[in-house]
């Protein structure tokens, strides 16, 4: 048994395999949530690009709110706030450079006025 760590061939075996399944490339989320009454709903969509080292969120808002966009770990440690702040209604964007962060799997959360309105996972390769 060998013990340490892998070879860049090793590692570049690993980064071609999942590339090869569809998880390096571009891959999209999409959540939304609603009131059936008030039609209130945040629509928001993840478009991650391994290659290039960055998330683009994409999200759309009924109305003005607080919205919070976050960026964790595997440890839990938040990595990116991108958005913190009140916004307008309307279409908006925020890019995570992902440039300086290690390969792996990172949680993103996006909450309005303080209720999640939806999280999931983000692959970045080295």
């Amino acid at each position: 048994m060998t013990s340490g760590v892998p070879s860049n061939a090793v590692d570049d075996s690993i980064q071609a395999n999942i590339v090869a399944a569809g998880y390096g490339r571009t891959t999209s989320a999409v959540r939304a949530h609603g009131v059936s009454n008030g039609i209130k709903r945040c629509i928001c969509k993840v478009q991650c690009n391994s290659s290039a080292r960055n998330a683009i969120f994409r999200f759309v808002l009924p109305d003005a709110g607080r919205v919070r966009v976050h960026v964790y770990n595997q440890q839990g440690r938040r990595v990116s706030r991108l958005v913190d702040g009140v916004i307008s209604a309307g279409l908006h964007e925020a890019v995570w450079d992902a440039k300086r962060a290690p390969a792996g799997v990172y949680v993103w959360t996006i909450a309005i006025d303080s209720r999640r309105e939806g999280s999931g996972n983000i692959i970045i390769g080295k």
